[in-house]
């Protein structure tokens, strides 16, 4: 732990208002205002909390974010400079929608996330499931973008600016997006990583998501550097922005990424290509060119999450035909749960684990499937283009 006196992250612990049928959960600030009471510490983290019942589940959130927070500040390269405040809602399961009606405080941003936490819950995981920890993610994802867009914070990355003048549309694009949220979604896997490795056996995570970082990389190419706001490949290109991160880091190791942001940080004027120039000269590479020799395996595969918790993985929504995996038996419906023996809880957990092949120098993965309740194994070449 990094030993802060004060707290950047504060968690309020939460009743909310219900549907019905508890689908829709609403927050507002005179419900978190009235309803913190209690309060537990870790870290750089204070947790606060209506109903004593939930102290185990507050402590337990509390270390939780402040793990995640040495992460984050690890790559950052300081202290959080700012106050976030993270709202946790007890309840049963999560929600279906979720709305937040308030505004945050002068001296904070709150950023309210449906976090679920239960009164009961074993006591190996103290109720703190995995949408909690999928929560914790997000948070950190929006806590290192604050981290580079805010003026009184440096670096400060030019986000794109629309407006008019007159009845003439005008719109300034800094392109950066592609670092603001590739460093934002690594700081998230940062963080992710270090609290995965406190949680127990028993909690499944989806890791990442439905993050599909790798094959949208190759698919985006160097086009990724000029991602602007309001680019309707938003999804492909959000994901990519986390593969090249990830894609650096395996090429030039993590404590190279921390001096490349350090070198960034020192930017006068951080536009798109002066945080590309940074980059290069820190890493001593040219991650463009990275970008675009690199390619990834056309399996014939689309995964998405398989959001069961009974039948975790990564499910085949579709099988391309006349495709390797279609040679390979793979039907739409299966569950794929390992990759060479390596557990597959997402998509993302998919990538990982191909991409580790192929820097092994493998052509194919052994790949373990879930069909109809019954469990298989099949060859899946891995033929890059």
């Amino acid at each position: 732990m990094s030993g802060r006196m004060s707290g950047p992250i504060h968690v309020t612990m939460t009743q909310a208002r219900s549907s019905a049928e508890g689908e829709e959960i609403v927050l507002d600030d005179e419900g978190l205002e009235a309803l913190s009471i209690h309060t537990a510490r870790a870290d750089g983290v204070e947790v606060s909390f209506a109903d004593e019942q939930f102290r185990p589940q507050a402590e337990r959130i509390a270390h939780l974010a402040a793990v995640g927070l040495d992460a984050i500040e690890e790559l950052m390269g300081g202290p959080c400079p700012f106050l976030i405040e993270l709202v946790a809602v007890p309840m049963p399961g999560p929600p279906r929608r979720f709305r937040y009606e308030g505004d945050s405080p002068d001296d904070r941003y709150r950023m309210p996330f449906p976090c679920v936490v239960r009164s009961g819950g074993s006591s190996g995981n103290l109720g703190v499931d995995e949408t909690a920890l999928h929560a914790l993610s997000l948070a950190y994802h929006e806590v290192a973008e604050f981290w580079l867009i805010l003026p009184q914070h440096r670096p400060t990355a030019l986000t794109d600016l629309s407006g008019s003048l007159g009845l003439l549309p005008i719109r300034v694009n800094y392109r950066t997006r592609w670092f603001r949220e590739g460093l934002s979604n690594y700081a998230a896997f940062l963080a992710e990583e270090r609290i995965l490795a406190e949680v127990p056996d028993d909690v499944r995570v989806e890791r990442m998501g439905g993050a599909k970082p790798f094959s949208t990389l190759a698919e985006a190419g160097s086009g990724l550097f000029h991602w602007v706001q309001g680019d309707d490949r938003h999804g492909q290109y959000y994901d990519a922005s986390l593969g090249l991160f990830l894609l650096l880091e395996r090429r030039h190791g993590r404590p190279a990424i921390v001096q490349a942001v350090a070198a960034v940080s020192w930017l006068s004027y951080a536009d798109g290509a002066n945080i590309e120039q940074a980059l290069n000269r820190s890493l001593g590479s040219d991650i463009r060119r990275l970008v675009r020799r690199f390619t990834w395996p056309r399996t014939g595969l689309t995964l998405v999450l398989a959001g069961e918790k009974e039948n975790p993985g990564a499910c085949v929504e579709k099988v391309a035909a006349d495709s390797d995996a279609a040679a390979a038996g793979i039907q739409p419906g299966d569950i794929i749960r390992a990759v060479n023996g390596r557990s597959v809880s997402s998509p993302f957990d998919w990538e990982w684990h191909v991409l580790n092949a192929l820097d092994d120098g493998a052509d194919q993965a052994k790949v373990g499937l879930v069909r109809n309740g019954q469990a298989s194994q099949t060859t899946l070449p891995l033929r890059r283009p």
